[in-house]
Formats: C-alpha cells, structure tokens, sequence
C-alpha cells in the first residue's frame, strides 16, 4: 500500500538530491524506484532529467528521461499525467 504513492519516493530523492548533494545517487534511487512503483515512472522521469539538467551531468540519460516526459504527458489538473495512467 503506502509505497503505492509518489510521495513515498520523494522524500529519500530529496535527501539524496538537496541535503547530501548526490545527485548521481539520487537518480539512481529513482531508477530503482520505477521499478517497484511503476506508475510513477512519468514524474521520476521529471526529476531525473531535472537532475541532470541542473547539475549538467549525464546528458545522455537526461535527454531520454525528458523525451518519455513528452512523449507520455498529459494535461491534468495538477499538471502532468502519464498516457498511460
């Protein structure tokens, strides 16, 4: 149940990201993370290329992770929603 929800990732991200300043860690919480939470693979797609992008580091896989973003958004009232979902 309560690791069903994308909030349940966001606080280690952020730990990982902002307090510890590891962002390769960071992004490799969130790839691990979308493979016990599928579903939340569009907004972890988000934060690793934001990652990426911020810290200038892994291009390669930045660019990906924003071109699922694209290719799988969806307008809903928070913003953002997978295809998918």
């Amino acid at each position: 149940g309560y690791n069903d929800n994308v909030f349940y990732y966001e606080r280690p991200f952020k730990i990982f990201y902002e307090k510890l300043n590891k962002p390769e860690e960071a992004i490799n919480f969130l790839e691990s993370s979308i493979k016990k939470y599928p579903k939340g693979k569009l907004i972890f797609s988000y934060f690793i290329a934001k990652v990426c992008a911020e810290k200038e580091i892994l291009r390669t896989k930045g660019l990906k992770n924003i071109d699922y973003c694209i290719k799988e958004f969806k307008e809903n009232r928070k913003g953002y929603k997978s295809r998918r979902s």
